[in-house]
């Protein structure tokens, strides 16, 4: 199996899209919840995620961390914003 490939990672055509959307620099742009459960990596992903959001676009994202069952319930409820 070879995964299609990913949207790539491309600052310059984030920042073009969220000024074209009314959000120059991040600015105005409503706070997201980037939910993740606590198993593996996925919290040192979630904080780098935030970080490189806030540095790179000006976006603020809120971690919310999970236990394993609740997330999966949360996911199935459609309750978020983002999720790992």
């Amino acid at each position: 199996y070879t995964p299609p490939p990913g949207p790539g990672y491309d600052i310059e055509r984030a920042r073009k899209l969220l000024a074209e959307a009314g959000y120059p620099d991040g600015k105005g742009f409503p706070r997201v919840k980037l939910l993740y459960n606590k198993e593996g990596i996925n919290e040192p992903v979630a904080i780098e995620i935030q970080e490189m959001w806030r540095k790179k676009l000006g976006i603020d994202v809120e971690l919310e961390k999970q236990e394993f069952k609740v997330y999966l319930g949360t996911l199935s409820s459609l309750d978020y914003n983002i999720a790992r």
